[in-house]
């Protein structure tokens, strides 16, 4: 299996680089003070996350969509991860094969 951190690493090298969105840029409109304009940013914009279970490791893939919701005339705005592929990182013993993977299965979300 590979590293934690060498996986971290693959997938922040790899969202640079093909402009996806990352779980800590969610995390952090999310957690900041309210500004509508950052939400709006991240709206249908591709993200890359990894999901860490009991029994597996995924890297998710996929599109954000922002939801808004109004009652008593505010509006509360919501980041929703649509994902369109999964990648079970315990499947790969080597990082080469997990960045084909990768590449394979963003070129499928490219054509969405």
């Amino acid at each position: 299996m590979i590293d934690i951190e060498t996986i971290k690493n693959i997938i922040k090298e790899f969202a640079e680089k093909y402009n996806f969105i990352q779980q800590l840029d969610i995390e952090s409109v999310e957690n900041s003070v309210f500004n509508r304009g950052n939400y709006l940013k991240m709206n249908n914009k591709k993200f890359i996350c990894i999901d860490t279970y009991t029994d597996k490791l995924e890297i998710a893939f996929g599109k954000i969509s922002i939801e808004v919701d109004s009652f008593d005339e505010e509006e509360w705005y919501s980041i929703e991860k649509n994902n369109y592929f999964l990648i079970n990182i315990l499947d790969f013993t080597n990082k080469d094969k997990l960045m084909e993977s990768i590449e394979k299965e963003c070129e499928k979300l490219q054509s969405l």
